[in-house]
């Protein structure tokens, strides 16, 4: 058996512990794998196989899962832009291959000095400059899960971690970091799903 009949093997199980609601009724349906080419040739890259797969014998999207193309926005979901000012280039090599958290720069704020207008000034335009390093977009990855606070999850398209999620703390100023197995292995998107309760 190949890679592939193995993978699509393990997503069918996957869908099946959806429909006896094992995992819970919220799967979207499939999309076609013209839907699927469409979006990568607009964006110029190739999903990796298992989230690919995932999309045509599964579903697009569930609870745990944004649909393709889509991540929350206030208090439901909407389409997210390439380059948008938060999902990167997608073409590009996701930079990161180890927990990345660079605080350099950050601003320690003095409540005793907030009424002191010269010094609030300098400190917004020193966290206004660690803010546009700190949250730029994410070159060659796409948002595919959010876990609420403004944390979310990734899937790495390009670069040399494609096929692996990583998870996205930087609104708590935790950084970045894979998902692992252990420390010798990052979980790939599959692996990942596996995760979901009673998956």
């Amino acid at each position: 058996m190949t890679d592939i009949e193995l993978l699509k093997r393990s997503l069918r199980a996957l869908r099946a512990r959806f429909v006896s609601g094992a995992i819970g009724p919220s799967l979207s349906p499939c999309i076609s794998e013209v839907e699927i080419r469409a979006f990568e040739t607009r964006h110029s890259i190739l999903l990796p196989a298992e989230y690919r797969y995932f999309l045509t014998i599964v579903g697009n999207g569930c609870v745990e899962l944004f649909k393709l193309g889509e991540m929350d926005k206030g208090l439901g979901f909407g389409t997210w832009a390439e380059n948008d000012g938060f999902v990167g280039i997608l073409c590009k090599p996701f930079q990161y291959c180890e927990a990345w958290n660079d605080l350099t720069g950050f601003p320690e704020y003095d409540p005793d000095k907030e009424h002191d207008e010269e010094w609030l000034a300098e400190y917004n335009k020193k966290r206004d400059l660690f803010d546009e390093r700190y949250f730029k977009p994410l070159d060659g990855a796409i948002p595919i899960s959010d876990l609420g606070c403004a944390i979310r999850e990734w899937l790495v398209i390009t670069g040399s971690e494609r096929g692996t999620v990583w998870y996205d703390d930087r609104s708590n100023l935790e950084g970045l970091k894979p998902h692992r197995m252990s420390i010798d292995k990052k979980l790939s998107f599959l692996e990942w799903c596996k995760g979901w309760p009673n998956g």
